[in-house]
């Protein structure tokens, strides 16, 4: 992935909409960087729009108007949590769209059904290598060239390539590290804070989706990256933000719910969530408790094949 030519095709307005599409997870920390370094380094008018709150209206209104005959570059926030017809809808008007204003959005790959030929289309990669990670990392935070090919270097002995938003999460520890601190940094917390090549976001897709298939090979790769007590916190949460999800979505409270989502796999926001009845959920979430029970009173068993066996046959509705 080249940075320095993504920032350039946005900031040259050439097009008046802008398509990020994702491969793979969504890299929360990386766009969030990018909008800021777009709107510290280039002189232009930024702005967020959130689409569930102005709606379809509202916003071709936004659009529709500029600032003292200047452009906006406006960013769609959550256009991959939208229902099915919101989105179409969105797509549908954006085809068309030629102005005054830009418009910059980010959605994965397999929801941009429709791509207009008058759209600047750009390319996110899930992964990069680490070459592309040291030039990334420079231009997005500011870290000193010398510092950041050190730093990338010495990952890339242990990994090809890195999760696009975990070269964006090692950023921030460089610059609290010295000559001599760096290698001790990297021996000791490298494998904790590096996620294997296939995230956790992947996992949990493959987990709400009941994809045994896809689910059960990468679960035997990524499991013994994380101690036992690690695996108890991130599935009881899952599910327990799923419950309040569905919980939320029914009583039309999109807000709350929207904020619910939060580190749900985006899939299951978008569409799989419709396969699950809250009690199923809620009768997962109490297996997971009580094997957590279990384990602090000296059971010594795997837990989790009876509970993933339970899940992906429906044993729990």
């Amino acid at each position: 992935m080249n940075i320095a030519h993504i920032i350039s095709q946005i900031a040259d307005h050439k097009n008046p909409v802008i398509c990020l599409r994702i491969q793979g997870a969504y890299p929360a920390l990386f766009l969030s960087a990018l909008f800021h370094h777009i709107k510290k380094s280039y002189a232009m008018r930024i702005e967020l729009l959130d689409f569930e709150q102005l709606g379809i209206a509202d916003m071709k209104v936004r659009l529709a108007t500029s600032f003292l005959g200047m452009p906006t570059l406006y960013w769609v926030r959550d256009v991959s949590v939208l229902d099915a017809q919101s989105k179409k809808e969105l797509l549908r008007y954006l085809q068309d769209y030629l102005g005054p204003n830009h418009v910059l959005f980010a959605m994965p790959v397999e929801d941009v059904s429709q791509i207009s030929l008058t759209w600047t289309r750009l390319d996110i990669p899930e992964h990069i290598g680490s070459d592309n990670a040291s030039k990334l990392i420079q231009q997005l935070y500011g870290i000193a060239e010398q510092k950041a090919s050190e730093f990338y270097d010495i990952i890339s002995m242990h990994y090809k390539e890195l999760p696009l938003d975990t070269v964006c999460m090692l950023a921030y520890y460089i610059p609290l590290l010295g000559t001599t601190s760096l290698q001790q940094f990297l021996d000791t917390w490298l494998e904790r804070l590096v996620a294997p090549k296939a995230s956790l976001f992947t996992l949990s897709k493959y987990f709400f989706a009941k994809d045994a298939r896809m689910f059960f090979p990468l679960w035997q790769r990524v499991c013994q990256h994380y101690p036992l007590q690690f695996w108890l916190v991130y599935w009881s949460e899952q599910l327990w933000r799923a419950h309040g999800f569905i919980q939320l979505h029914k009583k039309n409270k999109k807000e709350d719910a929207k904020k619910m989502a939060f580190r749900l796999p985006f899939t299951f926001v978008q569409r799989d969530w419709r396969s699950y009845s809250m009690r199923e959920l809620k009768h997962a979430h109490a297996m997971i408790y009580g094997i957590d029970f279990a384990l602090k009173n000296g059971c010594t068993l795997d837990p989790f094949d009876l509970f993933f066996s339970k899940f992906f046959t429906h044993q729990f509705i």
